[in-house]
């Protein structure tokens, strides 16, 4: 239990170190004029406000640990004894020997293993808050890493069909004069002009998606949103070896998360149990009489008597077991999850590379040289306006591939990159 909660604690400092240091580096890095993905993430958790309101859990958490454990605060007392009700000394705080005006303290004394556990509960509460920010930090810097990628698709996407468009009016003009000339049709030249509109179409929805992932971007650096992007950076290549990342998983921010949850579990098992230890109190207290009368000091003792823990005590104590066993299970869950999750994304990872390696080296020089001995054919009068659009519609879909297939690439990426990088620090 001590090697797991220190272990705990050394990830968590790790996590405190590497945000002070983005911190420290925000300034700088929003004078940049180009935004990198590594700027966009320091810059979001920079000023994240999740993070800001994580710490304020830390904070209040915190000053909580200094209070828990402690005595409670002593009562003062104040009484008037044995007044006379009834005879010629009726109401008289003065001619009776007994009427006492009684001053004096109390303090309660809850049990030791009480004041332990309460203590225990405060500590691994900020170890929640701690783990909780870590967490935090991870989902917000995969966030805004997707929406750096996000960005960067759509404006590439953008790119390569206007890049096309060139492509597009050649093949409806050659159409249109086929057309004049009587070597082409009617239905080639519809044809072609129903392909330039459908091609404007996407033309017009890809600068749509532009603005939109601008404004999704500026949720997280304001009004950084809209500034240039810089190069992807080499996204072939994790930082972390896989093996690394899929070998620590446990050791992650989600599960952190869990095991400081489990930790304040078992510190409220504990809490209950105390409660079975009896409780006890001290009075003293200095009693003034009538002047005739001689004063009196007072000392007197109370002890709680847990005499009916089957029902009182016992349940809470099964209760709060369950709610550990719970948490156990959903932490396995949790876990099993986490790991299939970046088996999966290192999986994708490799084929999205695998297939761009593909992409790049044969299928595109392919599609092209389809397009330029279509396009020849065409003018020679030996091939038709379908085998050209075709030729076209095929390469435009196999760009859009390119382009989405290094966006699935990018996201993988930075899901494998920053779980780590973000926890453990530079």
């Amino acid at each position: 239990m001590f090697s797991l909660t220190l272990a705990r604690n050394t990830r968590l400092r790790s996590v405190v170190f590497f945000c002070a240091t983005l911190l420290s580096a925000g300034p700088a890095l929003s004078e940049q004029s180009e935004l990198t993905l590594d700027a966009v993430v320091t810059l979001a958790l920079a000023q994240a406000p999740e993070l800001a309101a994580q710490r304020s859990a830390i904070e209040t958490t915190g000053a909580l640990t200094v209070s828990a454990g402690r005595l409670p605060d002593p009562e003062l007392l104040l009484a008037i004894d044995d007044v006379p009700v009834m005879g010629p000394d009726a109401y008289s705080l003065s001619r009776d020997s007994f009427t006492t005006r009684k001053l004096g303290l109390m303090q309660t004394f809850p049990s030791a293993a009480k004041r332990r556990a309460e203590k225990s509960l405060a500590q691994s509460n900020l170890g929640v808050a701690q783990a909780g920010l870590a967490r935090r930090r991870v989902q917000v810097a995969q966030a805004v890493a997707q929406a750096w990628v996000d960005r960067q698709f759509a404006e590439a996407t953008l790119t390569q069909l206007q890049e096309l468009t060139s492509q597009f009016a050649l093949q409806e003009a050659l159409s249109r004069a086929a057309m004049v000339s009587g070597r082409g049709s009617a239905a080639d030249a519809l044809s072609a002009r129903a392909a330039r509109a459908a091609f404007d179409d996407r033309l017009f929805a890809a600068s749509a998606a532009v603005r939109r992932a601008v404004v999704a971007l500026s949720r997280w650096l304001g009004e950084r949103g809209d500034a240039t992007l810089a190069a992807a950076p080499n996204i072939t290549d994790l930082p972390v070896a896989a093996a690394s990342v899929l070998d620590h998983t446990d050791e992650h921010a989600i599960i952190a998360l869990y095991d400081s949850q489990i930790a304040a579990a078992q510190s409220e098992v504990q809490l209950a149990r105390a409660a079975k230890r009896p409780d006890w109190s001290a009075e003293l207290a200095y009693g003034h009489r009538a002047a005739e009368f001689s004063d009196m000091v007072s000392l007197e003792f109370r002890v709680g008597l847990p005499l009916f823990t089957r029902y009182r005590q016992d349940p809470q104590i099964r209760a709060k077991n369950a709610a550990l066993r719970q948490l156990e299970s959903e932490r396995e869950v949790e876990l099993r999850m986490h790991r299939a999750e970046l088996q999966a994304a290192l999986a994708d990872w490799r084929s999205s590379r695998d297939r761009l390696t593909l992409l790049e080296s044969e299928r595109l020089p392919l599609a092209q040289s389809r397009i330029d001995f279509a396009l020849s054919a065409y003018r020679s009068g030996s091939g038709t306006m379908r085998s050209l659009l075709d030729a076209l519609s095929d390469s435009v879909e196999l760009k859009l591939t390119y382009v989405a297939l290094q966006a699935q690439l990018r996201r993988d990426w930075a899901l494998l990159a920053y779980q780590t990088s973000v926890e453990r620090g530079p």
